[in-house]
């Protein structure tokens, strides 16, 4: 008896005969397929409910929009964010645009009133530059092309055809 309390001692302590120590092989076998395993279940799950664009047919299964082409990096810094499409019309990005002029084309033949809209949050990645060669390319068809810039911060489209902005798409909605 301690105090209060009651207590008997069911075994009494001895000392091992060899000192104990881990067993290295197992343990790194067992974290190996551990790691494996977690790192796997880690990437599928990440895979599965990713929402993002990777490959052209994601834009047909997130967006249930058509994909129609794609166009590369401009990598001539003097064409870049030109007009290559007038000034450079055998370059590669010229002949994607090309070929995308012609998938909108088969893609709604004959059709009235289509609407092709250019966007991205991020600023620099080309949307004007695209959409001002791709409104050539189409005007250079038999389509009737209009191309309205709907920045209403920096507007720009202007100067891709060397024109003056004196009356802008505010100035319109507002009188």
């Amino acid at each position: 008896v301690y105090g209060d309390y009651t207590y008997r001692v069911l075994d009494y302590a001895f000392k091992p005969q060899t000192a104990s120590k881990p067993k290295k092989a197992i343990l790194l076998l067992l974290g190996t397929f551990l790691g494996l395993i977690f790192g796997l279940f880690y990437a599928l799950t990440r895979a599965y409910f990713a929402k993002k664009i990777t490959v052209p047919s994601d834009v047909e299964e997130l967006t249930k929009l058509p994909y129609l082409g794609s166009i590369p990096y401009v990598k001539d810094k003097q064409l870049y964010n030109d007009l290559f499409v007038v000034k450079d019309p055998n370059s590669i990005a010229s002949e994607m645009l090309w070929s995308l002029r012609d998938r909108i084309d088969s893609y709604k033949p004959g059709g009235k009133g289509e609407v092709i809209a250019i966007t991205s949050m991020v600023k620099g990645e080309g949307k004007t530059t695209l959409a001002a060669n791709l409104a050539i390319a189409l005007g250079m068809g038999d389509k009737k092309t209009i191309i309205l810039s709907l920045d209403l911060r920096l507007p720009e489209i202007h100067s891709k055809f060397e024109l003056e902005n004196k009356v802008g798409l505010s100035d319109v909605l507002f009188g």
